[in-house]
């Protein structure tokens, strides 16, 4: 009896890690086919695939980031940000949840987002896109100063980088100092001469400024 109860037991053990590696699989597969559908674009093709991934482990972290980001792109903000905020909760230091959430607020709350972004910026103060968005949300409020700061360094930082150089020289054009204005899109031109941006902000300051 004891014997057959043992030999039961193994059986059962056995079919269990069965089950468990076909799931592992499954899942593994479905995940493979939403990032598949993901990278061409497909949306609602790749959240169908990372939703059947996700019955095999619902709490899986990077399968819910994806999902939100999914949502986000689809503007399905309230879904979105809701699920971001639950990944934040369960790991407050998740930068690339933050992300995703301060971005949907840059949306339509810059005192949100600048909030995120500075929580962010806390974790990882070299964050790239928090140093750029921050720049951002001051550039459009007009604090020309606290932009450049941000700009400044991610220029200094990131010489090859075309974000902040435009910002610099757009910051420039809107106090009014053709000069500076001038020089820092002359330089983006030279470095990057296919660049339509910095060829129009000349056009526009040639009208101002005679170099």
């Amino acid at each position: 009896m004891d014997f057959l109860m043992n030999k039961n037991v193994l059986i059962m053990g056995f079919l269990i890690m069965m089950v468990g590696g076909c799931a592992g699989t499954t899942a593994k597969n479905d995940k493979k086919e939403g990032d598949r559908a993901y990278y061409e674009g497909k949306y609602e093709e790749a959240l169908s695939y990372y939703q059947k991934a996700l019955t095999y482990d619902p709490k899986d972290t990077e399968l819910r980031r994806i999902k939100a980001t999914i949502l986000s792109i689809q503007k399905k903000y309230p879904e979105s940000t809701a699920l971001f905020q639950e990944l934040i909760q369960e790991d407050t230091n998740d930068i690339q949840s933050r992300l995703g959430l301060a971005y949907i607020y840059f949306l339509s709350n810059y005192t949100k987002a600048e909030k995120e972004y500075l929580e962010i910026l806390k974790i990882d103060n070299e964050n790239y896109a928090a140093r750029e968005q921050l720049g951002w949300i001051y550039y459009y409020g007009k604090k020309y100063i606290k932009a450049k700061e941000y700009f400044s360094g991610l220029q200094n930082d990131y010489p090859r980088s075309v974000s902040p150089q435009l910002a610099l020289g757009w910051i420039a054009m809107a106090e009014l100092k053709w000069k500076e204005a001038y020089e820092q899109f002359t330089t983006l031109q030279e470095n990057f001469p296919e660049n339509i941006e910095a060829k129009k902000a000349l056009e526009v300051i040639h009208k101002n400024y005679k170099p």
